[in-house]
């Protein structure tokens, strides 16, 4: 997590089990990410993914009756408690520090949090990427 005036606020990654695609993967993770941010009382984060048919749903003000529909619904709910702005689509390659916290998700059995401070995996990355996500 991180907003346009303090920077890196947070991050948390874990691993998902029963998850039959990449696209079912990035919208949980979407929604665990504002569920936490509205738990840590955050009201100003910027989110950000790198999959546009997840911008676009969370934006299309009709309701989703695809298979990730209830999922959706949620994102749309919950975004406007700890966004100010809509979500937005980064291109998957401006996005190291995501990249690096999916891939430490898959080799850790419980979700891990950092506050405040970013875990050493990203900080090298951080200066030069400029968009890290939720």
């Amino acid at each position: 997590m991180r907003n346009a005036t303090e920077g890196f606020l947070a991050a948390k990654c874990g691993s998902f089990s029963d998850v039959s695609s990449p696209l079912q993967l990035e919208v949980m993770a979407v929604r665990i990410g504002l569920i936490w941010a509205f738990e840590m009382g955050f009201s100003n984060i910027l989110c950000e993914s790198n999959s546009l048919q997840i911008v676009k749903a969370s934006r299309d003000p009709s309701i989703n009756l695809s298979s990730l529909g209830q999922l959706i619904e949620d994102i749309k709910s919950l975004a406007p408690a700890v966004t100010k702005v809509p979500i937005t689509h980064v291109r998957r390659q401006a996005n190291g520090v995501a990249h690096r916290l999916a891939r430490l998700g898959l080799s850790v059995d419980q979700c891990v949090e950092w506050l405040g401070s970013p875990p050493s995996i990203i900080i090298d990355v951080l200066a030069a990427d400029c968009h890290p996500t939720v």
